[in-house]
């Protein structure tokens, strides 16, 4: 109980400490890019049910966060509807879409399955590229509007800041429960061995095709904020590169943590910013710690905190009590004086 009430704790002051961000950063530059980074953190808590739960390796992801950001752009400059409508297309949208891909990639496994959302995602950047009339091509979607609550717009890094925030805390919140039910336990079964979980009498195909979709939808909501926050979209903003980034992201977290999906995209969009200073040696000193991550730390960074836990639990837990020889004598008249079968 008193992990629990210390886990509750340091949560909540995570959260107020996020809340005080904003007052006590003033570039506009740092806030967008921690905007960023929530944004990633969405979109790796989602991939983490696909992979980190289910087993289920994608490089597709970029396709799924293309189409929220550009239900959005679409939705709202293209034809004048609400931004609320954009972002609930972008939902709707990213969920069939997982459908689309769950269904007929469930006959292949592995690398053949890593190939065939790679294709997928190409496919989804062709459309882009070339559906000129809805989606203006090469030249992208520009003068995306924000979103409305009432006379108030929320805009600005700031106010953006608060509503990813509230959307981060959803996300991993939803991600746990999901994690810890019983779709989640049939998730890590089928990870562990889909036959046997077969065999158990689980539905396989229903449960990759729901994660499939649950982590479609994060990539959505992800790419919607995406738009909001730029107020310009381009296809160029989601290449190959970002499917495989996301992939890193959680790989260097911990996959089937959901702490450690917020620890990788928060550490891969801000690392390379606290590196610049190295100049034009920063991406290899990057390319050093991400190795070294994955070389020393296989698990994820969160395999550091949680063998740091255990440890500090261990030398915490009281000793067993020893029983004293009046103890263990009556104890052995207790038990003689029942015969097997009668109650104690």
């Amino acid at each position: 109980m008193n992990n629990k009430y210390l886990k509750v704790g340091l949560t909540i002051l995570l959260f107020l400490l996020a809340c005080a961000v904003p007052l006590l950063v003033d570039s506009r530059y740092y806030l967008r890019l921690i905007n960023v980074a929530f944004i990633y953190i969405i979109i790796v808590t989602g991939f983490n049910i696909l992979y980190g739960l289910a087993g289920q390796l994608s490089f597709g992801h970029a396709g799924f966060f293309a189409i929220g950001a550009y239900s959005v752009g679409v939705a709202t400059v293209q034809y004048g509807l609400s931004p609320w409508i954009g972002f609930a297309l972008a939902i709707v949208l990213s969920a069939l879409a997982g459908i689309a891909v769950g269904v007929p990639t469930l006959r292949v496994k592995g690398h053949y399955l890593a190939l065939a959302t790679i294709a997928f995602g190409e496919i989804v950047r062709q459309i882009l590229l070339n559906w000129e009339k809805v989606t203006r091509g090469y030249n992208g979607i520009i003068g995306i509007p924000p979103l409305e609550v009432g006379a108030w717009a929320i805009k600005g890094e700031r106010s953006l800041y608060y509503l990813i925030l509230v959307l981060v805390v959803v996300a991993m919140v939803v991600g746990e429960r999901v994690k810890h039910s019983s779709y989640g336990r049939a998730m890590i079964a089928i990870k562990s061995s889909e036959v046997a979980t077969e065999v158990m009498g689980v539905h396989t195909t229903q449960i990759k095709v729901l994660a499939f979709a649950l982590s479609a939808i994060y990539a959505g909501i992800a790419g919607a904020m995406y738009a909001f926050v730029f107020g310009y979209i381009s296809p160029d903003a989601f290449e190959f590169h970002v499917s495989v980034t996301i992939v890193a992201m959680l790989l260097v977290g911990g996959a089937g943590s959901t702490v450690g999906a917020a620890l990788g995209a928060s550490l891969l969009t801000l690392l390379p910013e606290v590196l610049r200073v190295g100049e034009r040696y920063y991406m290899l000193i990057y390319g050093f710690i991400f190795l070294a991550i994955l070389v020393f730390l296989p698990g994820g960074i969160v395999s550091l905190f949680e063998k740091v836990s255990n440890k500090f639990n261990r030398n915490r837990s009281p000793l067993m009590p020893v029983a004293t020889p009046a103890q263990t004598e009556e104890e052995k008249v207790t038990i003689i004086q029942h015969e097997p079968g009668e109650s104690a």
